[in-house]
C-alpha cells in the first residue's frame, strides 16, 4: 500500500462550527432554518480544506450578513455514530455582542431569527444542540473551553 492509499483509507469525520452571539440586553441569538424543524445556532458544515473557524466566519456571513471574528472556542463536541449520520466534531465559538440591526437573513436558508433569554433559546433549539449550547454557555461563564462527547462534558 502506498502512503497516499493509506491516507485515503483513513476514517473521515464530518465537522460543524457554530457561534454564540448576545445582544446588549444579554439575549441569545438563534436562527430558524427553512430546511428543518426547530432553531439553530448560526453556523454550519465545515467544507473540505476549510478550518472550523473559517467555516464559522463564512456561515455567519452567509446566514445573517454579519462579518465576525470569533473571540475563542467554547467547546468541542465529539458526536458518535447515531442513525445514519456518522461521527462528527462540532465546534462552538464565542462571537461576542451584536445588535439586532446587524442581522440580515436571506429568507431562503434562514427564515427567521430572534434574540431571546438564553434559557428560552435552549428550549427552542433542536435536540442535538441543546446540551452543546448549555455547556458552551457554562464555558463562557467559566472562561474555559470544554470538551464534550455526545453533548456531555467529559
Amino acid at each position: 500500500m502506498t502512503y497516499q492509499a493509506y491516507i485515503d483509507s483513513l476514517p473521515k469525520k464530518r465537522m460543524g462550527a457554530g457561534c454564540l452571539f448576545f445582544d446588549d440586553n444579554d439575549r441569545f441569538l438563534i436562527l430558524k432554518p427553512s430546511y428543518r424543524e426547530g432553531w439553530l445556532l448560526p453556523g454550519g458544515v465545515v467544507e473540505k480544506h476549510e478550518s472550523p473557524m473559517a467555516a464559522c466566519i463564512r456561515e455567519v456571513r452567509e446566514e445573517m450578513g454579519v462579518i465576525c471574528r470569533p473571540k475563542r472556542l467554547l467547546c468541542l463536541d465529539y458526536v458518535g455514530t447515531k442513525d445514519n449520520y456518522g461521527e462528527s466534531l462540532q465546534f462552538v465559538f464565542w462571537g461576542g455582542v451584536i445588535s439586532i440591526n446587524d442581522v440580515e437573513i436571506d429568507n431562503k436558508e434562514i427564515v427567521d431569527y430572534c434574540f431571546t433569554p438564553a434559557k428560552r433559546a435552549v428550549e427552542l433549539l433542536v435536540d442535538s444542540s441543546k446540551r452543546r449550547v448549555y455547556w458552551s454557555l457554562e464555558a463562557l461563564r467559566a472562561k474555559e473551553t470544554f470538551y464534550l462527547e455526545n453533548h456531555e462534558r467529559v
